[in-house]
């Protein structure tokens, strides 16, 4: 199968525009044929793709099964070699550590009061456990005071 996307269809242009001028989107049309190329250029099969109503399903064939990473087995854990170094750091955190850490890695630039709010849990506490996890080296606080928030390294 050969990828001969040549356009996509905007389905709401104020929803689109915003992404473009928000960073989040590159241009249009471009997401699948940018994956091809990082296929081929990784020496990965050329990906599967099939357009249902309002979506784009596609399938990308790894070299290596993902199967032992995602199911959490004794060898892999939960993105086993992907993230070896990160788990096995957050293996070694306290109950309460786990999901402070967790939240800013599922939640990238996301601040102290909203992962307070997410886990209910006081800002007081949440900001010791940030600190912690950032003196730890698994976070960071990235931007400035106002505008900034926590990344997972």
């Amino acid at each position: 199968m050969t990828c001969s996307v040549s356009h996509s269809v905007l389905v709401n242009e104020v929803i689109a525009n915003a992404l473009f001028k928000g960073g989040k989107t590159e241009g249009w049309g471009r997401g699948i044929l940018d994956i091809f190329t990082l296929c081929k250029e990784a020496g990965l099969p050329e990906p599967e793709y099939d357009f249902v109503p309002n979506f784009v399903c596609l399938t990308i064939r790894f070299k290596n099964p993902l199967t032992p990473y995602l199911s959490g087995d004794e060898n892999g854990g939960v993105n086993g070699g992907v993230n070896g170094g990160v788990n096995d750091g957050v293996k070694t955190l306290s109950e309460s550590l786990k999901p402070v850490y967790s939240t800013v890695f599922s939640n990238p630039g996301i601040k102290a009061n909203n992962v307070a709010a997410l886990l209910d849990r006081p800002l007081p506490t949440v900001e010791k456990q940030l600190a912690t996890l950032k003196k730890k080296g698994l976070i960071e606080y990235r931007g400035s005071a106002k505008t900034g928030g926590y990344y997972a390294k």
